[in-house]
């Protein structure tokens, strides 16, 4: 509230009447740095209470560069994941990807479509359920094999779609390593 009533003021200390905290704590709630009590002021407290508002002060500041920066990098993020499920849902090629656990945790549109199954059906191992049985095999050795030796992998297998139809598709699948303990399999 002090900010508000005086923003050109970069630190407040307030100096309250003889024995008044009450004033100098409804002060310092209100956005003031410090409060002195009137009587009990010496030069020792006076630059106490200046060397406090101003490192207060320099820390909010940081917080507040922090918090911004912080908020942009968000945005930033958000900005990115929205422009990358544009791209991918916007083609024909069926994009997956798993985590380290192994297990697929996203699944494009196309994907979706051709299947003809929902999100939630396909995570986890759940799109293992529309390979054929002839393929599944060899499906999931390539993949957890190439993933093992974090490897570059391609296989054929054939794949239902939305109308019960097995179609041949060709999966080519990348591990990318976003850290120690992250792994993005496409």
């Amino acid at each position: 509230m002090l900010n508000n009533l005086f923003p050109h003021l970069a630190s407040t200390i307030i100096l309250t009447g003889f024995n008044d905290t009450e004033t100098g704590i409804i002060a310092v709630n209100s956005g003031a740095q410090d409060y002195l009590i009137k009587g009990q002021v010496d030069s020792e407290k006076l630059i106490k209470a200046i060397v406090y508002s101003y490192e207060r002060n320099r820390l909010n500041e940081e917080l507040k560069i922090q918090l911004e920066a912080t908020r942009l990098a968000e945005e930033e993020i958000r900005e990115k994941e929205l422009q990358y499920q544009h791209l991918a849902d916007s083609g024909t090629a069926l994009v997956w990807t798993s985590g380290a656990d192994k297990m697929c945790n996203y699944f494009n549109e196309p994907w979706l479509n051709f299947t003809g199954r929902t999100l939630e059906q396909e995570l986890g191992s759940g799109w293992t359920d529309s390979v054929h049985p002839d393929d599944l095999g060899m499906c999931l050795k390539t993949y957890t094999d190439a993933f093992d030796k974090c490897e570059y992998f391609e296989m054929e297998y054939r794949l239902r779609n939305a109308r019960g139809e097995f179609r041949w598709i060709i999966d080519l699948g990348a591990l990318i390593i976003t850290d120690q303990e992250n792994l993005l399999a496409i």
